[in-house]
């Protein structure tokens, strides 16, 4: 067979597959959706060393089609309605005592603060069907500040549920640490049952990083926050049965403070 012949074969072939390819498509089902609107539940603590009480802003953000095709994602944020709105203290979170559920998918917080004229904005993803913490860090003398999200738990497993039995086991509580002081490169937490007792265990901490869910039984403890061999703060804690806390350290060495926070 001559060259042009194959070709000319391999034209009818391939038209002739597309053709059947096409009259397979069964046009009678619904169009998928243009979006699902997922939820999520969110709250966000203020580790902002120097800025003062922040007041934070959440947006949802849109895709720009017109970036898809030039290989890129942009997403623009709609300004027009915003998710929800609120100011936290230093080391306190918005919302004060539980979370803001929201749709899951792509969003911007903007943060305004009391005691620095410019804002800042963090572009993130709230993941479908989670319970997470935002945690803000920074320090008004280097002029940056940054996020870390930590994704807690789905939202389905919850205290007393068959699906949360894992996380939250009767007589047992548990509790992490965020380290949110910008001058200490690192932070111990130690693990004492009373003031005066012998240390239970300690876990270390480096600035913006936040330690995973740590197991203990329901009862009282007291937590020494160390740095470079010295004590810094104090925290006494009533551990409850079935319940999650989170402890931040946070503003300079000199001054830190630390706060516990009760997550489920």
């Amino acid at each position: 067979m001559r060259k042009a012949d194959k070709i000319k074969l391999s034209v009818i072939v391939g038209v002739s597959l597309l053709a059947f390819v096409v009259g397979c498509v069964d046009t009678s089902v619904q169009p998928l959706p243009t979006s699902i609107n997922y939820k999520s539940e969110v709250n966000i603590v203020n580790l902002t060393t120097g800025a003062g009480a922040a007041t934070f802003t959440v947006y949802n953000a849109t895709v720009n089609q017109d970036s898809l095709a030039h290989y890129t994602l942009f997403a623009p944020i709609d300004y027009s309605s915003p998710a929800f709105s609120g100011t936290a203290d230093m080391g306190s979170a918005l919302p004060a005592s539980t979370y803001q559920e929201v749709p899951s998918g792509s969003k911007a917080i903007v943060a305004s603060y009391a005691n620095i004229a410019y804002q800042d904005t963090f572009r993130l993803a709230f993941d479908s069907q989670y319970k997470m913490s935002v945690f803000i860090f920074g320090d008004t003398s280097d002029g940056g500040r940054t996020y870390y999200k930590s994704l807690e738990r789905y939202t389905w497993q919850s205290p007393g549920s068959s699906d949360g039995a894992a996380l939250f086991p009767s007589g047992e509580s548990a509790f992490r640490f965020v380290n949110g002081c910008p001058d200490a490169s690192f932070l111990q937490v130690q693990i004492y049952a009373a003031a005066n007792d012998s240390l239970i265990d300690f876990a270390n901490a480096d600035y913006k990083e936040g330690l995973s869910y740590y197991q203990l039984a329901a009862g009282n403890y007291y937590f020494l926050i160390v740095g470079d061999n010295n004590v810094y703060d104090s925290v006494a804690v009533s551990m409850g049965s079935m319940k999650r806390y989170t402890i931040v350290s946070y503003d300079n060495n000199a001054n830190l403070q630390s706060k516990v926070l009760t997550d489920d």
